[in-house]
């Protein structure tokens, strides 16, 4: 996670930004996210995060393929 803050840190400085993951992103944007909180930096404006539950979860919802 450091290594990603120093990364993304010139670009969060001024403020007015939002983190956006899907799927396994999801779970990289809020570590982000806690990363430059604990760091004491700007927090982003929104955090979005996005994904499906696990593929082995029973569904309600059959879907068809083919």
């Amino acid at each position: 996670m450091r290594r990603v803050n120093r990364q993304i840190k010139g670009y969060i400085e001024d403020g007015g930004y939002a983190l956006f993951g899907h799927s396994m992103g999801s779970w990289l944007a809020y570590e982000v996210y806690y990363a430059i909180r604990r760091a004491g930096g700007r927090l982003p404006l929104n955090l979005f995060v996005s994904g499906r539950h696990a593929p082995q979860l029973e569904t309600e919802t059959k879907f068809r393929y083919g």
